[in-house]
């Protein structure tokens, strides 16, 4: 091709959506970002830079996602929001995470992986839990809260079914060391199977912290299937 002093050059724009970025790179959805963590266990950050409604975002071994949600809010159109696979890793640290499908959860934490949330918020209506615990490990900080809407479900659920898919092996651990675990329609906790570990053992007492909320019950644990639980603060 030859330009000369009479070419005219047009710029033919490309509209695309930045979602998400991790480091410099940005990409066109949430879900793009988190397929792109390296599955080598190293913690990687990925920044939401818009509100987003996206289908179910998997979680894979070997993958530690650190998810900073800011001010904008990811709307799950789907089964679930986000679902951590066997060996996976995800710290939600800020942001807004809602669901509304019916019958089942915003986060599922499968067999042996683990999901922390130091902040933010997950907001489940339509007869959805906010986590659930299926093998998997959860820990919930100061700053956090979750909370519920379902007269079915409780906010956060517990168990291990091996008919579940993926199936469990192993019941999981609830960790509640902070934040505000709400039900207005059923229970805030139920810990079916596993352990339910509440408050910090250290020989201080903060009665006002975690707080658990619920319309019926605050927790209700089956003492036949559940391996403990241990309230030591809120």
């Amino acid at each position: 091709t030859i330009f000369n002093s009479n070419t005219t050059l047009y710029a033919n724009w490309e509209l695309i959506s930045i979602t998400a970025r991790i480091g410099d790179e940005y990409y066109n959805s949430l879900a793009d970002a988190i397929e792109a963590v390296p599955s080598d266990n190293v913690e990687t950050e990925v920044v939401l830079l818009r509100d987003v409604t996206e289908a179910t975002i998997n979680v894979y071994s070997d993958q530690n996602v650190l998810l900073k949600l800011g001010d904008y809010t990811f709307t799950a159109k789907s089964k679930n929001a986000i679902s951590l696979n066997s060996g996976s890793k995800m710290t939600l640290a800020s942001g807004t995470i809602t669901s509304s499908q019916p019958k089942d959860a915003a986060i599922n934490v499968n067999d042996n992986s683990e999901f922390y949330m130091t902040g933010g918020k997950i907001q489940a209506t339509g007869q959805r839990a906010a986590i659930f615990a299926n093998g998997g490990d959860v820990y919930i900080y100061d700053g956090a809260e979750l909370s519920s809407t379902s007269n079915e479900r409780a906010t956060v659920h517990n168990t291990c079914k091996s008919e579940t898919s993926p199936s469990c092996s192993t019941p999981g651990t609830i960790n509640i060391y902070g934040g505000t675990i709400e039900s207005t329609g059923a229970y805030a906790i139920f810990n079916e199977t596993g352990t339910l570990n509440i408050g910090n053992k250290d020989g201080t007492i903060n009665p006002t912290s975690p707080t658990i909320r619920g319309k019926t019950y605050g927790v209700i644990a089956y003492p036949s299937t559940s391996n403990g639980v241990n309230f030591c603060e809120g």
